[in-house]
This record gives structure tokens, C-alpha cells and sequence, in this order.
């Protein structure tokens, strides 16, 4: 049910000008003596239905009129809307949200740059093994192997720090921070191409080893034992 509260506001008469001044309504700036204004839980209403839900301001009067049982118009929803927007912009709501947008524009390329950093260094790896390897080298220097180490870990690193607290889906982590954490660990295995020339740079040589099991399995169902996957 709507509550009425009424005001009783002084109003004072400058002696000079013969201006009179009335006080205003406390939580209520746009209230004005002599006036019925709506208080700021409707106004609030308004603005969630409006701005928050994305819903018309002649549907927005409506379901307020169904829900709270105050038969507001289609005029005051927009004229709620429109004194957020004036009262955020005087807090100066406009340039700190340009100001946070332009420092995302600024930190997206760097954390491309980020992981383009750790492709081309893993590049770089593999063309020092191959070199190696055609000059009947087993493994690369262990300084060698040391500083493409520091380099990927201060790399992996940034990418830690860089996504942390970006927000995604679900309350889980970015993709991005599980991706660094998962180099981070298995940082070791990544790299092991480097001492022991046996070890392919990438993983296609085991994926292609189980590509056609896995097709068969996928197109004829699974195998129940070892005797019907080696038949």
C-alpha cells in the first residue's frame, strides 16, 4: 500500500528582496512545496524496471500499477530515469566510467600481447632445437633452457595477475587465469622438448595416435574390455 507522508515545510522571506525560500524535502530533492511527488522507493521501482530490466516506460507503469497498486504514467518512469542520469552525472559517474573503459582498452592489447609473447617464445624454443638437432646435439644448454624459463614464467606470471579478478560466468574463474595457472603447473612438461630431443614440440604425434580409436569409438559405440578393443 502507498504511503503518504505529508511535509510541513518553512518557508523564510528575505528582508532585502522580498524573496520568499521554502526548505526542501529530506531524501526527496526533486519534491517542491505545494506538491505531490513520489518518494524514491517508487522512484527506485521506476528506475529498476526502466534502466535495470531494460522494460518500456509505458509497460514499466504498468506492472508498477499491478504490483504496488499506484497507477503511475508512462512520464513519470521516464522522468525518474532521467534525474539518475542527471544526479550521475553531477557525482561525475560519466568520466569515471570513460576513464575505467579506456584503461580496459589499454590493458585488453597487452594481455594479447601477453600470450602472443609465450607463442612466440615457444617458437623461438623450437627453432633452437632444431638447429640443435642438426648438429647432433640431445638437448639444448641448460642456460639456455634457464632463460627461455624466465622469460615464460615471468609471462605466465603476468598472466596470473592480468586475469584474476576479471569476472566471468558463473562465479568461475576466467579462462585466461585457468589457462596460466595450468602452464604455471605443468610448466615442466611444456619445456621437456628442450632436454630430451625425443619429445615432440607439440602433442599432434599422441593425438594423431588415438585419432582413429577415438573415431571408432565415437561412430561405433565404446569397447566393454581389452578383448574386444585389441579384436
Amino acid at each position: 500500500m502507498l504511503e503518504k507522508v505529508e511535509w510541513a515545510l518553512p518557508r523564510r522571506r528575505c528582508g532585502c528582496c522580498g524573496k520568499v525560500t521554502a526548505a526542501s524535502v529530506p531524501g526527496v530533492r526533486h519534491a517542491a512545496a505545494g506538491t505531490v511527488s513520489y518518494g524514491p522507493r517508487l522512484h527506485a521501482a521506476a528506475v529498476l524496471l526502466a534502466s535495470e530490466g531494460n522494460v518500456p516506460v509505458e509497460r514499466a507503469a504498468m506492472v508498477i500499477d499491478t504490483l504496488l497498486g499506484v497507477p503511475v504514467s508512462a512520464g513519470f518512469i521516464a522522468r525518474a530515469n532521467a534525474r539518475v542520469a542527471d544526479d550521475l552525472a553531477t557525482a561525475g559517474f560519466d568520466e569515471a566510467m570513460k576513464t575505467a573503459l579506456r584503461a580496459v582498452l589499454v590493458l585488453a592489447p597487452n594481455v594479447q600481447k601477453g600470450a602472443g609473447r609465450l607463442i612466440d617464445l615457444l617458437r623461438e624454443a623450437n627453432r633452437l632445437v632444431v638447429a640443435a638437432r642438426a648438429t647432433g646435439q640431445s638437448r639444448l644448454d641448460q642456460d639456455v633452457i634457464d632463460e627461455l624459463r624466465a622469460r615464460y614464467d615471468a609471462d605466465v606470471q603476468i598472466g596470473e595477475l592480468t586475469n584474476m579478478s576479471r569476472p566471468w560466468t558463473d562465479d568461475k574463474n576466467h579462462p585466461g587465469l585457468v589457462l596460466a595457472r595450468r602452464l604455471a603447473a605443468k610448466a615442466d612438461q611444456v619445456w621437456l622438448f628442450c632436454a630430451n630431443f625425443h619429445v615432440p614440440w607439440t602433442n599432434n604425434p599422441a593425438e594423431q595416435a588415438i585419432r582413429l580409436p577415438k573415431r571408432h569409438q565415437a561412430i561405433s559405440g565404446y569397447w566393454h574390455t581389452p578383448t574386444t578393443l585389441t579384436a
